[in-house]
Parts: structure tokens; sequence; C-alpha cells
């Protein structure tokens, strides 16, 4: 689970450490939080509107990032709900209280049980050090009833 800003110069480098063959099929969460811009909240939103969330991390993160302004390329979202609104402060207010206020922040389990949190974007080498460690996803399963 990565707590990402959508204008996070940091978040970009993530992303192209994720945005590899090797890892693109990855279960991934990416939980926008608005910290950076004015313009935060709107590209949090169209992100979580984004019927292709992989695409439209591509676009914000890929070749229409602007490091010079530190804004996103992902067009921001208009005529925002209150729950659209409500997803982004929620995100945010969790980030903020239960967190380090820093992004990018990644949450995960290694493989021996215990939960990490990874603080901001590490050089390449201790990236694939620091995941090489995962534990394996694991989704339960039910049985129906009979």
């Amino acid at each position: 689970m990565f707590f990402v800003d959508l204008n996070c110069p940091a978040c970009v480098q993530l992303w192209r450490w994720f945005d590899m063959p090797a890892r693109r099929q990855w279960a991934t969460l990416w939980v926008p939080v608005s910290h950076m811009h004015h313009s935060s909240t709107g590209r949090g939103i169209a992100l979580l509107r984004s019927a292709q969330p992989r695409a439209a991390l591509q676009e914000n993160y890929g070749e229409g990032f602007d490091r010079s302004t530190r804004t996103g390329g992902l067009a921001v979202a208009e005529d925002e709900t209150l729950a659209e609104l409500s997803a982004i402060r929620v995100n945010t207010h969790f980030w903020r209280t239960s967190l380090f206020e820093a992004t990018p922040i990644t949450l995960y389990r290694r493989r021996n049980g215990t939960y990490w949190q990874l603080l901001g974007q590490l050089p390449e080498p201790q990236m694939g050090a620091a995941f090489s460690e995962l534990g394996s996803a694991v989704l339960p399963v039910f049985k129906a009833p009979r």
C-alpha cells in the first residue's frame, strides 16, 4: 500500500520503480492524499474516478509530470462530489495522524509476518532488497454454504 500525493516528485520515482515489466503484475494499492499543492485533491479524485488506475498513474507520473512546478500530468477532476472529497480527506487524515507525514509512504508485510513502513524512496538496489522481504499476498478463500 502506497500513500502518495499526485504532485509529489519522490512519488514519481516510486512509480517509475514499480512501472517495470517485472513488477507490473504486483498487486498494489495507491492511496491518494493531499498536501503538496492546491491541485492535489483534484488529482487524487481523478485517480479514484479512473476505470484504469495504472494508466492514470502513468499519465500523472510519466512525461506529463512537471518537476519545476511539482504538478502531476493527470487532469484535475472537476465537479467533485462530497463523497469524493471525503475520501481524499479521510486518506489524508489517516496518513497525518497514524503514519509519518511524508510522501511516499509504503506499508508492507514481510515474510516473517511483521508490518513495516518505508518513508520516501530508496535508491534502486535498496528498493529491491526491501521488497525482496515482502510476504506473499494471501486472499481469503470462502466456501459457499451448501
